[in-house]
C-alpha cells in the first residue's frame, strides 16, 4: 500500500522542522557551557522544552495572535535567559560519595521499602491504570498520597548511588529499586515509559562522566571511556527498540486500534507540553492576579494536615473551576500540570509574576551550579543533586510538585539529622573493615 503525502504537507513538515531546529539552537546558545555533556539532564530537558515551545508557537496558526500570547512567550524567554546567564561556565569538580556504608545501606533499604509499599498500597490495593486505561491515572495515590509523593522523590537517589557508591551490595539494592520503579511506571500506564527506560541509560552516562571528569586515577578515566562506548551502543539500540515497541504499548493503554494513531497521540502530547497555557489563551483568560497565594499552592499538602481549606488546590484546578465551570476537576481525568508561569500569573499578575519568575530561575540554576562544584557528596548534597541537577526544569514545568518534593526531601534529611546520633552509634559494618 502506497501512502500519498501532498507536496503541501512536505513543505509544512520542513517548515516545522526548521522551527524546531531554530528554537533548539537558540536555547543551546543561551545555556552554552552550562550544558556539561550531551547526556546532561539539562540538555535532555531543553530538548523537551523545545518541543513544548514549538507546539505553543503554533497557537497563531489556529487563532488570532494577541498580547496575551506574546506576554507568555516573553515570560518563557525570561526564565530561559535568566537560567542561561546563571548557568554559564559551570565547573564540575571530582565528586566522591562522602556517606558511610551504614547510612548508604539504611538509605537504600528505606528507598526500597517506600517503592514496594507504594506499588502494593496505591496500585495493587488501589487502582492500576494499565488495566483500566491511562485516562484513569488521577485515581492512583488515593490510598496513600504520602507514599505516592515519597516514592517519586526518593527513587532518584538510587541512580546516583548506583554510580557513586563503591560497595557492590549497595549497587545491587539500587538496581533492584530501579527495576521496581520501571515496573511501577508500567503499571501507571505512563505514555513515555519506554523512553523513560532510555533516559535511565542516558542519566547513567551523565553520572559516570561527572564521576570521572576530574578523576586523578587514570584507570577511572579509561573505565569511563569503555563504559561510554558501551552505553552509546546501548542507548542507540534502546532508542530504536523503544520506537518499535512504543506504538504497541500506546495502542494498549490508549485503546487505539491503529499503531499510527497511537504514535500520533504521543507526538501530540510531546508538542502539547504547554497545554495549560494554550487553554488559558483559548478561553481568553485574563493574565492578572486572581487572589491565589504561592505559599498556599506550594505548601498545600502540608497545610491540609491542619484542616486548611484553600481557594484552589492548584492554579489549573482554579482555572477549571472558575473558567470551565467544572466544579469537580476529577471529571477532567488527566489534568495538565500547573506550570510556574500559570502559578505566578494567577497569584501575582504579569509584572510582579515576571520578577518572581526571574528569582525562581536564578535560585534554581544557581543551586545547580553550586551543587556541581562540590568535591564530595554528603547526604544533604545528594538530596540537592537529585533535585537541581537530575531534574533541572521541574520547577518550571511542574512547580507545585517541585516544592512538595523539595520540602519532603528536607524533612527526610531533618529526620536523619535528628536520629544521626543513633545511627552513628551503631556498629559500622563496612565490608572492607570486615575483610581485614
Amino acid at each position: 500500500m502506497t501512502i500519498y503525502i501532498p507536496i503541501e504537507n512536505y513543505v509544512i513538515l520542513i517548515y516545522f522542522a526548521l522551527i524546531l531546529l531554530s528554537i533548539y539552537l537558540f536555547f543551546r546558545i543561551i545555556f552554552g557551557k552550562g550544558i556539561i555533556i550531551w547526556s546532561d539532564p539539562l540538555h535532555i530537558n531543553i530538548i523537551l522544552l523545545v518541543f513544548y515551545t514549538t507546539g505553543f508557537l503554533c497557537y497563531p496558526v489556529f487563532f488570532p495572535m494577541n498580547t496575551e500570547f506574546l506576554t507568555i512567550i516573553f515570560m518563557i524567554l525570561v526564565f530561559i535567559v535568566t537560567g542561561g546567564i546563571v548557568s554559564s561556565f559551570v565547573r564540575v569538580n571530582y565528586s566522591h560519595l562522602d556517606i558511610s556504608y551504614s547510612l548508604q545501606k539504611y538509605l537504600v533499604q528505606f528507598i526500597l521499602l517506600i517503592t514496594v509499599l507504594n506499588i502494593i498500597i496505591n496500585l495493587f490495593f488501589g487502582h492500576i491504570p494499565l488495566l483500566h486505561g491511562s485516562h484513569t491515572k488521577h485515581l492512583v495515590g488515593q490510598n496513600s498520597r504520602l507514599l505516592f509523593w515519597l516514592s517519586d522523590i526518593v527513587v532518584g537517589y538510587a541512580l546516583v548511588l548506583l554510580v557513586f557508591t563503591k560497595y557492590k551490595g549497595i549497587k545491587k539494592y539500587c538496581v533492584i529499586i530501579i527495576i521496581f520503579e520501571i515496573f511501577r511506571v508500567l503499571l501507571y500506564a505512563s505514555k513515555g515509559v519506554i523512553l523513560d527506560i532510555v533516559k535511565y541509560f542516558i542519566a547513567y552516562h551523565f553520572l559516570m562522566y561527572i564521576k570521572t571528569k576530574n578523576a586523578v586515577d587514570d584507570s577511572e578515566k579509561v573505565y569511563f571511556q569503555k563504559v561510554n562506548k558501551k552505553f552509546l551502543r546501548y542507548i542507540f539500540i534502546g532508542t530504536i527498540v523503544a520506537f518499535l515497541i512504543s506504538p504497541l504499548y500506546l495502542m494498549y493503554i490508549t485503546k487505539y486500534s491503529d499503531p499510527i494513531q497511537a504514535s500520533l497521540f504521543l507526538i501530540r502530547r510531546l508538542f502539547g507540553g504547554f497545554d495549560q497555557l494554550f487553554l488559558m489563551l483559548f478561553h481568553n483568560f485574563d493574565l492578572k492576579s486572581h487572589g491565589l497565594s504561592l505559599f498556599e499552592l506550594y505548601f498545600l499538602p502540608f497545610l491540609k494536615v491542619f484542616k486548611y481549606e484553600p481557594l484552589a488546590h492548584s492554579s489549573i484546578d482554579y482555572f477549571i473551576n472558575e473558567i470551565l465551570g467544572i466544579s469537580d476537576s476529577t471529571k477532567m481525568m488527566t489534568l495538565p500540570n500547573p506550570n510556574l508561569i500559570m502559578d505566578v500569573i494567577f497569584s501575582n499578575g504579569v509584572y510582579l509574576g515576571t520578577i518572581i519568575l526571574v528569582f525562581f530561575s536564578f535560585m534554581n540554576f544557581y543551586f545547580r551550579k553550586r551543587v556541581l562544584s562540590f568535591k564530595n557528596i554528603t547526604l544533604f548534597r545528594l538530596i540537592m543533586f537529585k533535585i537541581f541537577v537530575m531534574n533541572p526544569l521541574k520547577i518550571f514545568l511542574d512547580a507545585q510538585n517541585f516544592f512538595v518534593g523539595l520540602i519532603l526531601s528536607l524533612l527526610i534529611y531533618f529526620c536523619y539529622f535528628i536520629f544521626s546520633g543513633l545511627i552513628i552509634s551503631l556498629p559500622k559494618n563496612d565490608p572492607q573493615v570486615l575483610l581485614k
